[in-house]
């Protein structure tokens, strides 16, 4: 029987029954992600980024919405998703390309020469997750920009393979060993958590 509803004056009214919804699966996370940003403007539940957390704090050495403070001339290294990638010609007819990269804080548009487009076109693609090194270009009032000069691609983490550094020094005087590994550690930045153990 379908439901009915009692109208002021005393009558009633059949209800017709709900559609039935087609059984679908569940959009994969980045999905979700980008609908929601196109229909209200932000990441609602997460960010695409969420899961590299741990490389931008290894290898990024600021974030996109600390760029202006950084100082025009300035190099910069990010960590940043490419949210969008736009191809012109230079004035030698040859491809370059300005992207969008986006991190947790912000979004900056970035000049990609020639010469640098050429070796890096396969991975300047939106959606992929880039280290970039750039001159920070901000003048006045203006949004900074940045003029990249090296990219590298960064590796969905996969946490079934990501080990911790575990490093353990033993008491003693002076800073000589707190001062050994760091500059060890800035040679050889890696993915990996560290954890120091000073005794």
């Amino acid at each position: 029987p379908l439901p009915t509803v009692h109208l002021p004056g005393g009558e009633a009214a059949l209800l017709p029954p709900e559609p039935r919804l087609p059984e679908v699966p569940p959009w994969p996370l980045l999905e979700r992600l980008r609908r929601a940003r196109a229909v209200i403007g932000f990441y609602l539940s997460d960010h695409p980024m969420a899961s590299y957390r741990d490389i931008v704090r290894a290898r990024a050495d600021t974030e996109i919405a600390r760029l202006k403070e950084r100082g025009d001339g300035r190099d910069a290294t990010l960590v940043a998703m490419i949210s969008a990638v736009k191809t012109i010609s230079d004035r030698n007819g040859r491809p370059m390309a300005f992207v969008t990269l986006e991190d947790f804080g912000g979004t900056v548009e970035g000049t990609v020469f020639a010469d640098l487009y050429e070796r890096n076109r396969a991975v300047l693609v939106q959606g992929a997750v880039l280290e970039v090194r750039g001159r920070i270009q901000a003048r006045d009032e203006d949004t900074p920009k940045l003029v990249l000069q090296s990219i590298r691609p960064v590796a969905a983490p996969d946490p079934a393979t990501q080990r911790a550094v575990h490093i353990e020094l033993p008491s003693g005087e002076g800073d000589a060993p707190l001062e050994w590994v760091r500059d060890l550690l800035s040679r050889h930045p890696g993915d990996s958590p560290g954890y120091l153990l000073y005794r």
